[in-house]
């Protein structure tokens, strides 16, 4: 069923309405779609350029060592946090065959991630295609969807994202194509995509579960090769299951428990939580989309309802699975949080949380693009103006006037799809809650937003039966929408600590790099202790680096720790500061011996006067 049979049901149906030719102006599309392209690269490009190293030491130092692991470089320090699966780092493994410095290692893999990204256009086009547009409306289509906010931003990361939209990308095609014709080899190509999916995160595993419920309904058009798909399913299931346990018992300080607490949240949360986390997520990706998540959205229903009628569930159903049980997952994650409420500390983005729609959203659009160019019917554009404005009412007049939008986002990847207003956000500025938006007040992003999406929404009414215009101007609007989301983060890494450590290896005789160890047991109250266990073996790459707990009686390999500032072991071990700054709370120091002897003879270490002048005591 391509997309041209998509309607609204019959009372709200214009009888007729035929859907347009996708072949006029084959030139045209040709060029507009290479230059949209061109305009996908230059986008990432730009928002890249100041990536010189991870913005965090979990989503994307986990990925970064774990590539390190398996390229067979051993000398991995165990990282805390709740793990990553490796597919992303198994694509990034071969970087650290030819290169071990960390910065190099980040920028080869900030490349590799923006190729990938750019490269998911094929896939796209193609399912576009098979959807009902010409091949160069699909690379059209592609590439808007790829210059998206929710996309572009994430070039400044080194995120499963990237790859993961990307096999999302071949999983639909190869689900459009198998529901098309079913062969046994597009069966064993759709299995193996929904895998890779797997694979590259975690998360995916619902994906998996939407792809086996969508194969059992799928025995009405083929039972063997539903069958088939299932096995595949499972055996790659157990596949992924397994060898990423075995990466994780390696690389992990604890077990991998990300999603651990998804049911327990959902169910610890008040309804009225429920209900306003998943009116502010959909809002945002109608926002982050101009409003074609919301024309998309509505299409996958009709056409999803139009399936379930003619008991075929086809790709509307799986598309629907899929984005339900994304939001169902998104929203678990943070129904129950505290931050939806003005706490110490307090996080906008759990308010406004969008990472984890972004994807699906990414496939969502290009239903709706692919719609538009073959002329979707005015009932449905009337319909999803009518859902646009109802929900951003909901969201202005209801959940805003009591969200903390003054609360940080704990990174811009967060909350991609509406970094473009992140103007109006009135960051680290209380102000008494409730507070309605108004066009001049600390709560006017949300207003403001809305307007902008229900205007997008309501030009799709004039420009249904313009698509070279339509194009043009959505390009236009959604670069400018990502240039002005393009964000200004920085880059925690240690660098004071390095500095020290490579001052010492120029000083000291011999050409051999140090090995040091890390104090895990002077730690406060932040999560310090846990940024650097996984910033300092990455960043002092190649050198190896030990975990050890001073005050608990772990004795130290080396003479080197890296241990707090004011260290209450330093006395009695004898240990002197190295002569360098403080990142997070630790410095260098040096153990008594021959090393601290030297050293310290060649100026570089501090007297403990010296450094309790640096503390201004």
């Amino acid at each position: 069923m391509a997309l041209e049979t998509i309607a609204m049901p019959a009372a709200f149906t214009r009888r007729g309405e035929a859907g347009r030719s996708p072949a006029a102006r084959p030139l045209f599309w040709r060029i507009t779609a290479l230059v949209i392209v061109a305009v996908c690269i230059a986008l990432h490009w730009q928002v890249a350029r100041s990536a010189i190293a991870p913005r965090t030491p979990w989503d994307e130092n986990h990925v970064l060592q774990m590539a390190r692991w398996i390229s067979g470089d051993h000398n991995v320090t165990p990282m805390t946090g709740a793990g990553y699966y490796p597919g992303w780092s198994f694509i990034m493994a071969p970087i650290w065959w030819f290169t071990h410095d960390a910065g190099a290692v980040y920028f080869i893999a900030i490349v590799l991630g923006n190729a990938i990204a750019v490269a998911t256009i094929i896939p796209l086009a193609l399912a576009a295609k098979r959807l009902g547009v010409t091949f160069w409306q699909g690379v059209a289509i592609g590439g808007l969807a790829m210059c998206l906010p929710g996309r572009v931003v994430n070039a400044d990361y080194v995120l499963s994202e990237k790859p993961l939209v990307f096999f999302m990308a071949w999983m639909l095609l190869a689900a459009v194509a198998l529901w098309q014709q079913p062969t046994w080899g597009r069966m064993t190509l759709f299995s193996l995509s929904v895998t890779a999916t797997f694979f590259v995160h975690a998360r995916a595993l619902t994906f998996v579960v939407v792809a086996a419920v969508w194969l059992v309904l799928f025995f009405r058009r083929n039972i063997g090769q539903a069958l088939w798909g299932l096995v595949l399913l499972g055996a790659g299931f157990v596949a992924v299951r397994q060898i990423a346990a075995w990466i994780h018992e390696a690389v992990l300080l604890n077990k991998f428990s990300q999603g651990d607490n998804l049911i327990s949240g959902l169910l610890s949360a008040t309804p009225g939580d429920i209900v306003r986390v998943t009116a502010t997520q959909i809002w945002a990706q109608f926002v982050g989309t101009a409003g074609l998540f919301g024309v998309g959205l509505l299409i996958i229903v009709i056409w999803a309802w139009r399936e379930v009628r003619a008991l075929h569930v086809g790709i509307g159903g799986f598309l629907v699975g899929l984005t339900l049980i994304t939001v169902l997952i998104s929203v678990a994650s943070w129904a129950d949080s505290p931050f939806l409420r003005p706490v110490p500390g307090v996080r906008f983005d759990a308010s406004i949380y969008t990472r984890y729609l972004d994807p699906i959203a990414t496939l969502i659009v290009v239903v709706a693009l692919v719609a538009l160019l073959r002329a979707l019917s005015r009932p449905v554009i009337g319909a999803a103006l009518g859902v646009t404005f109802a929900t951003c009412a909901v969201v202005v007049f209801w959940v805003a006037p009591n969200v903390p939008t003054w609360g940080n986002l704990d990174g811009p990847a967060n909350a991609a799809a509406i970094l473009t207003w992140d103007r109006f956000f009135p960051t680290g500025q209380p102000f008494p809650l409730p507070l309605v938006p108004s066009f001049t007040n600390q709560n006017r992003f949300w207003l403001y937003a809305s307007i902008f999406v229900v205007l997008s929404v309501a030009s799709f009414l004039l420009l249904r039966t313009r698509p070279r215009i339509l194009v043009v101007l959505g390009t236009v609007v959604i670069a400018g929408m990502s240039v002005a989301a393009d964000p200004s983060q920085s880059r925690d890494y240690p660098a004071r600590v390095t500095a020290a450590v490579q001052d010492a290896e120029r000083v000291l005789p011999g050409d051999d790099l140090l090995q040091v160890d890390f104090d895990r047991s002077c730690r406060d109250s932040s999560l310090a202790v846990h940024q650097m266990t996984n910033w300092l073996p990455y960043w002092l790459s190649p050198r190896v680096v030990h975990l050890v707990q001073i005050a608990k009686g772990d004795k130290p390999d080396t003479p080197f720790v890296v241990t707090c500032d004011r260290w209450p072991e330093a006395d009695s071990l004898g240990a002197l500061a190295y002569d360098g700054g403080v990142d997070y709370i630790y410095r260098l120091w040096v153990l008594p011996g021959p090393v601290q002897d030297e050293l310290k003879a060649k100026g570089r270490l501090l007297t403990p006067a010296e450094l309790d002048a640096i503390h201004g005591e």
